[in-house]
């Protein structure tokens, strides 16, 4: 049997409605190619390896017995793959028919180029800034860990670490792309070597773009064609171990790649950047997470405050009362969690509002 040009890998991770749509737009995109679709499925709990085998026979499926983690799972992949190119992409994305020859094509005018990604949209249509980015060097980490590079985004040296100064519409080297979609050459792999699986989740792509920069290969980013990500969906139930996964890895890296590269204070005041950044983002996620509940608790006891008040034409009665206001705040509070009402922003009282402003606007 002829060695397929092309080999797609998925990780997924209980995200059976993303990788059914994910795996249909592919099938479009390959009708004129010899291409191979391997998923990778890391436990999964939500019948997503029952959907690939109803639905896409000629899919083939590797499952775990365990989540392995984003750079083991595609390892796997990776070597049960025989394309000649290797696409590496998340279950969360939708390509458009012409993204795999795009590349291809680009691929086949330089032969130094050995990684190169494309355009990638958030849903609404908006760029998502980790498809083309630098890698995080004491300086280049230091404006975003202080916002700098929000601040000044058309800034050649403060907004390096997304490159946000350049034309999104222009074909780029650059030193890094997103883990969320990357084709590579199979004898890039042979030389530099697969992901590193010290990380689990999150940078696991950046350090193999540094290695891949590092043996003198060419990444580019293509914005010739693109595809739509919805990022973090793999991950939207489990924020704070994501999160807390993330600035490992972001340590991680720094100590592999830049110790004793730079002076002893700008790595040191690297790693304190990062451990305070994520510190925040930790604060910041809670206040996040609570502000919701709790405004419904006080809206909850607001209720029966005003209700004891309408019937007694005083709040005398009120102290029998708390017990009845615990458990009814409890259940009530117990049932929007269970639901997912949290975890979903249309359910949001400011979201049901956004509606009757636009009308009038």
């Amino acid at each position: 049997m002829q060695k397929p040009i092309l080999s797609i890998i998925i990780v997924s991770f209980n995200v059976k409605d993303f990788l059914f749509q994910a795996i249909h737009s592919i099938r479009k995109a390959i009708r004129n190619l010899s291409a191979e679709i391997i998923v990778i499925d890391n436990a999964s709990w939500d019948g997503s390896v029952s959907m690939l085998e109803k639905n896409f026979p000629d899919v083939r499926i590797i499952s775990n017995p365990t989540n392995l983690g984003f750079a083991r799972a595609n390892n796997r992949g990776i070597q049960e793959s025989s394309g000649e190119y290797i696409v590496l992409m998340n279950p969360d994305t939708i390509v458009q028919e012409d993204t795999f020859e795009t590349l291809l094509n680009f691929f086949s005018q330089d032969s130094q180029v050995g990684m190169a990604g494309c355009k990638i949209l958030n849903p609404d249509g908006s760029l998502q800034l980790a498809c083309r980015r630098s890698f995080p060097t004491p300086w280049v980490a230091f404006t975003k860990l202080v916002g700098l590079s929000r601040l000044f985004p058309k800034n050649r040296y403060l907004g390096r670490y997304n490159l946000t100064y350049l034309n999104p519409d222009e074909v780029t080297e650059v030193e890094a792309i997103s883990g969320s979609f990357m084709m590579v050459r199979r004898n890039l792999v042979d030389e530099v070597g697969l992901l590193d699986e010290s990380f689990f989740l999150y940078g696991e792509d950046l350090d193999w773009c540094y290695r891949i920069r590092k043996a003198g290969w060419k990444i580019y980013y293509v914005p010739a064609t693109q595809i739509v990500h919805y990022k973090g969906a793999s991950s939207k139930k489990a924020q704070f171990d994501t999160l807390l996964l993330f600035y490992r890895a972001m340590l991680l890296f720094v100590r592999k790649h830049f110790r004793g590269k730079y002076l002893f204070l700008p790595q040191w005041f690297l790693i304190i950047g990062i451990r305070v950044r994520a510190t925040i983002s930790f604060i910041q996620g809670g206040l996040s997470r609570i502000k919701w509940p709790a405004l419904d608790l006080f809206f909850l006891n607001l209720s029966l405050v005003c209700a004891i008040f309408l019937r007694f034409g005083s709040l005398i009665h009120l102290e029998p009362y708390l017990l009845v206001t615990l458990i009814y705040s409890s259940v009530w509070l117990a049932a929007f969690y269970f639901f997912e009402l949290y975890g979903h922003r249309k359910f949001v009282v400011q979201e049901q509002w956004r509606p009757f402003f636009w009308d009038w606007q």
